[in-house]
Formats: structure tokens, sequence, C-alpha cells
């Protein structure tokens, strides 16, 4: 959310010419590597239980 920024990415490509070509998809990469690092984002994955008090396999 804007009123409380977790994060912010500025990106400079030198001689990069449009930001859309040359910054934004190094832009997406940091934020992409950011967003899976952080523990915030993270889930635990569900675990399904079979009748019997075993699990899936």
């Amino acid at each position: 959310p804007y009123t409380a920024p977790r994060y912010a990415v500025s990106v400079v490509v030198e001689h990069g010419n449009a930001g859309a070509a040359a910054a934004a998809p190094v832009a997406r990469d940091i934020m992409l590597d950011v967003l899976t690092r952080d523990p915030v984002n993270r889930k635990e994955a569900p675990t399904d239980k079979v009748a019997g008090g075993g699990s899936a396999a």
C-alpha cells in the first residue's frame, strides 16, 4: 500500500533509451526477487490428509 510502502526500486540504464524497453525488465526482475525472498509472502504448502491419519502421496 502506498501509505506504508515496504520497497522502492529505481533503475537507471545508461544509454538505455526508453524505460519500457530497458529499465522496466530490470525493475521487474528485482521486484520478483525481492518479493520471492520476503517472508511475509511465503505461505505454507497445504497438506492433504487422507482417512486413517496418513498423508496423501
